[in-house]
């Protein structure tokens, strides 16, 4: 036999909730479990004039509960997202620092053979052209 939320609230207890019509203003009584279950699902239900009422101020808690889900997911998601972009901002910094470290090795080399970094001339004694004609290039050393 197939029953409903309130036929299985009935057998949960005889408490009861009093109630008024805000149409007609009769006060009526219904079972705790009843009204918890019109309380949570919003749904409609009668004064025994015949005026329909619906609880719909606050929220129910199976929507409570759905949002705590939806906000915990979307943090998740948040958080798998976020870590994907720190990954890959580490590895365009990666990919940056290799190409600067290029980029200095092949100037390096370059002085090394004796091309200036400046004028992009040879040079067989390059020390003594950086020292008398571009004296400003590289500040010493400490």
């Amino acid at each position: 036999m197939i029953t409903t939320e309130y036929e299985r609230g009935q057998r949960l207890g005889a408490a009861t909730i009093h109630e008024s019509c805000f149409k007609c203003g009769i006060s009526f009584a219904m079972p705790e479990a009843f009204y918890r279950v019109k309380l949570n699902d919003h749904s409609k239900f009668f004064c025994p004039n015949g005026h329909d009422q619906v609880y719909c101020e606050g929220k129910s808690e199976v929507q409570i509960e759905r949002e705590k889900r939806e906000a915990a997911e979307q943090q998740s998601r948040w958080n798998s997202n976020r870590a994907d972009r720190i990954e890959l901002e580490r590895q365009a910094e990666a990919r940056s620092h290799a190409a600067t470290k290029g980029h200095l090795t092949r100037n390096r080399k370059r002085i090394a053979g004796g091309a200036c970094p400046c004028c992009n001339r040879s040079f067989g004694d390059l020390a003594r052209h950086m020292a008398s004609k571009h004296p400003d290039y590289a500040e010493p050393r400490q």
